[in-house]
């Protein structure tokens, strides 16, 4: 969307991580591959000009093919990033 990348420069140069946490359960569904959710998050980072600092999905869903606390509204995905980032969640 017109004017995303420079707000989220805007937020970078603030000193804020941007990490992007997303179920996609279309993966475990067959509606895409892990493959085009990678391209996808690929071309997210070339338009905002690679200021994301990581991109977490979770490609599974409990009514296709299994249980996992990486989705939400579980904080496996959150985690990861807290631990990777070493984050103060107070």
């Amino acid at each position: 969307p017109e004017g995303m990348p420079e707000a989220l420069q805007k937020l970078k140069e603030a000193g804020y991580l941007l990490i992007v946490i997303t179920n996609q359960a279309g993966i475990a569904k067959g509606l895409y591959t892990e493959k085009e959710v990678m391209e996808c998050h690929r071309k997210i980072q070339e338009a905002c000009g690679y200021v994301l600092d990581a991109l977490y999905y979770c490609p599974y869903h409990p009514g296709y093919d299994s249980e996992s606390i990486a989705r939400k509204p579980d904080s496996l995905m959150l985690e990861k990033a807290i631990a990777r980032f070493n984050i103060d969640v107070a």
